[in-house]
């Protein structure tokens, strides 16, 4: 699978020649990709069937980004994926802790496999500690912080 860049208009922006793979979930994470695509990043947000959707928070933080729906369950769109991943610079793992390593695409091991990758891993309530398997949204962790 060879990436291409389907648009090119106007000057060229400063992350014109990355490419982002995003795992990213609802707010904070879905940003960090937009954010990458507004500077000229081709960020593709992986989604799949088991994970909801929220129109209101998908059209806002997912602006500018491309969309590829894989079913990580399935054989030959783990291959997709994993071709994908090898022609990437940047991948965003923001679901919950553990989530991406059960489908063999943990963050470890992809930047094990692929050195030139940067890394981004956002988790509610880290990916250490007691409560590193919780999801959770900012009002959660404002809660259990006292904030």
């Amino acid at each position: 699978l060879k990436v291409q860049r389907l648009l090119k208009t106007g000057a060229p922006r400063p992350l014109s020649d990355v490419i982002v793979i995003d795992f990213s979930h609802v707010i904070a994470s879905p940003v960090v990709g937009r954010t990458l695509a507004e500077h000229g990043a081709l960020v593709i947000k992986i989604v799949t069937k088991d994970r909801p959707r929220r129109a209101l928070f998908d059209e806002e933080a997912n602006n500018g980004k491309h969309t590829l729906e894989l079913d990580l369950n399935n054989a030959d769109d783990r291959a997709r994926l994993e071709d994908l991943i090898s022609s990437a610079d940047v991948l965003i793992d923001g679901y919950t802790t553990g989530v991406l390593d059960g489908y063999g695409f943990g963050l470890d091991r992809v930047l094990q496999d692929h050195p030139h990758m940067v890394g981004i891993r956002m988790s509610c309530y880290g990916h250490v500690g007691p409560l590193h398997d919780r999801k959770g949204f900012q009002q959660n962790a404002n809660f259990a912080t006292g904030v």
